[in-house]
């Protein structure tokens, strides 16, 4: 995969992440429905849950996609060979922004309520137990993995069944700040979920 389409991936990635504010969040009602049998009965999540988006994950002043922007204004990437030392540099630069991510300290032992895509790291049949959450479907696989502040290690008690990596899931659980490597990529958060429900968009007038 080429370095420049990894750093556009990740530059287009922020612009979109800091783009979204809660007022278009209004625009599509949400409703999750319970998709396994980790989620408990009878127990009110969106009252115990709050509700964060990915970009609360990040400090305010971090933008890696302003420092590669840079080197794309600064350099004719698009024209140079992956050999070129300039290339090589701004890769150098982008695996060090992804891996040293900051963590947002206030997120630490908060309980929330997160929609993302799971990326299974034990498999059993179609049941798992331990997967990250990202935020963009091809995490990690198809595409170049993102920051380790927009990864969140997550074990449940209960396996789960995965019915497909397409599917948007929302997770609740109490996250804390602790690095992890896995064989994908680094994660800056870990999350014992209590409730993990499909994620279904309702168009408003439904």
């Amino acid at each position: 995969m080429s370095i420049r389409f990894q750093i556009l991936i990740v530059i287009l990635f922020f612009q979109l992440l800091t783009g979204c504010d809660s007022s278009s969040n209004e625009k599509v009602q949400k409703k999750a429905v319970i998709g396994n049998q980790i989620s408990e009965p009878d127990i009110n999540y969106q009252a115990i849950f709050k509700t964060v988006e990915w970009i609360d994950l990040v400090p305010n002043d971090y933008r890696p996609d302003e420092v590669l922007a840079d080197y794309f204004q600064k350099y004719d990437l698009d024209n140079m060979e992956d050999s070129d030392p300039i290339v090589i540099e701004v890769q150098q630069k982008l695996k060090d922004l992804l891996a040293s991510a900051p963590i947002n300290e206030k997120m630490d032992g908060q309980s929330i309520k997160l929609a993302g895509y799971i990326l299974p790291l034990d498999f059993d049949g179609m049941s798992t137990s331990e997967f990250l959450l990202v935020p963009y479907f091809g995490a990690c696989i198809h595409v170049p993995p993102p920051p380790a502040n927009q990864v969140i290690y997550v074990k449940t008690n209960t396996p789960i069944e995965v019915d497909g990596l397409y599917d948007a899931v929302w997770v609740s659980g109490k996250i804390i700040v602790e690095h992890k490597v896995s064989e994908y990529t680094d994660s800056a958060y870990s999350m014992l979920a209590k409730s993990i429900e499909k994620y279904v968009e309702i168009k408003e007038d439904e």
